[in-house]
């Protein structure tokens, strides 16, 4: 649980209701929605580490740069100061970095891309969060030496654990506008100033000469392979490329292209690192590197995740049979919402919580309570339930995703081929379509809330027993309204009415979810997403409850 708040990917309100799940004292190996969101986020983590050695670095920050306007940073200076993964008097804190700091912009091509700087505390700037500041003196601004940012909406990796600085910093590269005599081609810019418009045969021009000499990517896989053969990203062959990769990524602006000369060109039969995993055939060899072993660590972590079995993985203490409750995997470990049905009631008969819809306001029965109120909202989370999930599939179809837990996360781990070259423009989509959803229907709850509070039965098709025949069937409720109900929420255990009312709502919610009375008969697809996504605050403090044995 200690380490859910600094995970990646996940949007922050998720990464929220898992904490919580895990504070109330839930198990991975007890809950299904649980288990699939840590699930698809272990595997996209594991598959970062495999393709991109991403490795979360504790003390470090990607922010984004602007520059010192008040000229108080003097040169090699900068302020950063960011978010605390701790809150102070329940307001999100912040912490100012200070001393020796390594700051890159990614791609590192060349080794002077790292430069090490001295980080600052000035009380002006103190204003400014979660951006890195730089100086503006200098015989050359800092951020043109790493990787020849402009400062036009770039992100820069900054790191302040000692372990990882650099012994030495090397001599940045220059990353001046190559002369287009170097080609013997104009820049669009340069037709732009000579003749005051761009000729639709430049334009042609150009686009046909993107096509033939579009080699950026080339150009790195051969930069990273030639480090790996000479030991060093120094050598004169990295050198030379990071100096074509710098021309390449100006191409589609400066129209001119990187020549890469024949002699940095590695043939099909040159061996590659195993870690590569170059198609085809080619031959490799087993490098023991870093990144090497850490390849073959993760290789083995995803092997012993592709051969699980609904009783041999032990998460959290305990096997996980409860929390694949009758789901199948699919070729990849992942876990897909369709399962056996009889295996799906079978485990809803053992996680299903009589308990925790009690202490949210509700008796399993209904007796003593109001019958025809207790119908009506059950009817209504049924309903809500339905639509929910209905979009949420439609959206895994659209996308090809089978998990739960992956686009609940957005952690997803193999798009369609269709998504596959734009994965990270898919992601966004997807986060995106998601949190609509989400965002829908928990103001469907906050309505649902009011209408209760207001006595107003025939919103959900009972009989009206406050209101009068006039407004009982206003079903809109204001932006303000909603506003003020999602705030009253804030402090669920202040008992107000509305507390009382979201509860019990709440609760059925997830009976809709959990109980395996109100299973759709004959559906061999499964989810348990739409009671924590909607309502996880207030299911929360029913745990919460529990945890602390209270009713």
């Amino acid at each position: 649980a200690q380490y859910v708040p600094f995970i990646g990917g996940v949007d922050a309100e998720i990464v929220t209701s898992l904490c919580d799940m895990l504070a109330s004292g839930l198990k991975p190996s007890r809950d299904p929605f649980l288990y699939s969101c840590l699930h698809a986020t272990r595997s996209h983590h594991l598959m970062g580490l495999r393709k991109k050695a991403r490795i979360h670095v504790k003390d470090g920050a990607v922010l984004m740069g602007g520059i010192d306007e008040t000229g108080l940073l003097e040169e090699n200076q900068i302020f950063i100061q960011v978010s605390k993964h701790t809150k102070e008097n329940n307001k999100p804190a912040y912490e100012v970095i200070t001393g020796r700091v390594m700051v890159a912009k990614h791609p590192v091509i060349h080794p002077g891309d790292l430069r090490m700087l001295e980080a600052v505390d000035l009380p002006e700037l103190r204003g400014v969060k979660n951006v890195v500041l730089f100086s503006q003196h200098g015989h050359r601004p800092v951020t043109n030496m790493m990787s020849g940012s402009d400062l036009d909406g770039d992100e820069f990796a900054i790191c302040w654990d000692r372990r990882l600085f650099l012994p030495r910093t090397v001599e940045a590269m220059s990353y001046d506008s190559h002369s287009p005599d170097e080609t013997g081609l104009l820049p669009l810019s340069v037709l732009e100033e000579e003749f005051g418009v761009t000729t639709n045969e430049a334009l042609v021009r150009h686009f046909i000469n993107h096509a033939k000499n579009d080699n950026l990517g080339k150009i790195s896989m051969l930069w990273l392979d030639h480090a790996i053969d000479k030991g060093s990203a120094s050598c004169s062959e990295c050198l030379e490329l990071a100096a074509l990769h710098s021309i390449s990524v100006d191409f589609p602006k400066s129209s001119i292209p990187a020549k890469l000369p024949d002699r940095l060109v590695l043939g099909s039969t040159f061996p590659r690192a195993h870690w590569r995993e170059k198609a085809g055939g080619s031959p490799s060899f087993h490098c023991r590197s870093i990144v090497g072993r850490l390849y073959d660590n993760v290789l083995h972590e995803l092997k012993v995740m592709s051969d699980q079995d609904e009783s041999s993985f032990n998460w959290g203490g305990g096997s996980d049979k409860d929390a694949m409750a009758g789901r199948y995997r699919d070729r990849n470990g992942q876990i897909i919402m369709q399962g056996n049905e009889e295996k799906i009631l079978r485990a809803k008969k053992s996680l299903f919580d009589p308990s925790l819809v009690h202490r949210l306001g509700w008796s399993m029965d209904g007796k003593s309570q109001d019958d025809d109120l207790h119908r009506c909202l059950l009817d209504f989370a049924l309903e809500q339930r339905n639509d929910f999930e209905d979009e949420l599939v439609e959206l895994m179809n659209q996308y090809h995703i089978k998990s739960e837990g992956e686009v609940v996360t957005g952690c997803v781990l193999e798009y369609h081929k269709l998504h596959q070259r734009k994965r990270y423009d898919a992601s966004e989509q997807v986060k995106m379509r998601f949190r609509a959803i989400v965002r829908r229907y928990r103001d469907e709850f906050l309505t649902a809330v009011f209408h209760v509070v207001q006595g107003n039965i025939a919103y959900f098709g009972g009989e009206a027993t406050a209101l009068s025949s006039e407004d009982i069937f206003v079903e809109d409720v204001s932006v303000e309204e909603l506003d003020r109900i999602e705030d009253a929420l804030a402090d669920l255990t202040s008992q107000s009415t509305i507390a009382r009312v979201a509860s019990r709502i709440a609760a059925l919610y997830y009976m809709a979810s959990y109980s395996p009375e109100l299973h759709r008969e004959g559906d061999r697809t499964v989810l348990f997403s739409f009671p924590w996504v909607v309502t996880s605050d207030v299911i929360h403090l029913g745990l919460q409850l529990k945890l602390n044995g209270k009713n």
